[in-house]
């Protein structure tokens, strides 16, 4: 089985909040959770919430690839070893590396003359 965790880790008033959406390979959603957290670094809060829904898609879904994708630590791909699961990173949010560059500002003079031709 394929599972795909998305996680958000965003702050909150005085608090810092998770949401966990866990969906099947077929993109049905099977579950959703939140979890207020005092007002930790939002990294350490990513971390301690991948370990924990980790080691509850293991047990409770048995799932052999999870793609774990957060807002915070990036992209990453699970595949179960044992009592647990090997992790390789595909995107790196905080330092930007990504397999695909993607541009959100206005194409130079260079960059369309490239494009057209």
């Amino acid at each position: 089985m394929k599972a795909t965790v998305y996680q958000h880790v965003y702050v909150s008033g005085d608090k810092t909040m998770t949401l966990v959406i866990l969906a099947d390979e077929n993109g049905s959603v099977i579950d959703r959770h939140n979890v207020t957290y005092e007002a930790y670094p939002l990294i350490d809060v990513a971390w301690s919430n991948f370990e924990h829904v980790t080691r509850i898609v293991h047990r409770c879904l048995g799932a052999d690839i999870v793609d774990y994708h957060c807002n915070v630590l990036g992209h990453y791909h699970l595949t179960k070893r044992g009592s647990g699961y090997g992790r390789k990173l595909v995107q790196n949010r905080l330092t930007g590396k990504q397999s695909t560059k993607i541009s959100w500002s206005n194409a130079t003079e260079e960059e369309q003359e490239e494009e057209s031709a």
